[in-house]
């Protein structure tokens, strides 16, 4: 049997509608469960900062979030655990979901997540969750299979990342 692997990024209308959450931002708190859908553990060395940045796909615009060791765009290298694009406006931010299937009708493997990042009172706070099955027996192995099964699916991982609003100084 052929695999396939797909990916459906539910970007809709995307970042028209919304604040304006781009920018640099200090970590405050890193929080990562890569196993389940707890509260996580307290990360011992976070990112010192974080960068939210517009983005454009197929000229659907959308929100991603980069770990930085300064506060400048080239020192953004890395990503923060299991980050999600955010796209779809909500109050005081944003929030994004995305589907995953790979594999075979007879073995197909699902993921779903989902994910809010909202700026409110000064603080920054994303967060996101995802679900997933392995081995699965499928009618269709694609991402829409990921989507209708969402929650209901184990939890696999959690992420909270919590900043402020980074402002370089003009002296």
């Amino acid at each position: 049997m052929k695999a396939t692997a797909l990916l459906a990024l539910l970007v809709v209308a995307g970042c028209d509608s919304g604040p304006d959450i781009s920018g640099f931002y200090q970590t405050t708190m890193l929080s990562v469960d890569s196993a389940g859908c707890g509260p996580g553990t307290p990360e011992l060395n976070p990112p010192m900062y974080f960068f939210v940045k517009t983005e454009k796909l197929t000229g659907f615009s959308f929100y991603s979030l980069k770990s930085c060791t300064q506060p400048n765009e080239e020192a953004c290298t890395g990503s923060i655990g299991n980050a999600i694009p955010l796209s779809q406006s909500i109050s005081d931010g944003y929030s994004g979901r995305f589907s995953v299937s790979s594999g075979s009708t007879a073995s197909c493997s699902l993921t779903f997540g989902r994910a809010t990042g909202t700026l409110k009172d000064g603080i920054f706070r994303y967060e996101s969750i995802q679900f997933g099955d392995v081995n699965q027996m499928v009618a269709d192995c694609d991402p829409d299979e990921a989507s209708k099964r969402g929650t209901s699916m184990p939890c696999k991982g959690y992420t909270l990342l919590v900043g402020a609003p980074y402002r370089i100084s003009t002296q």
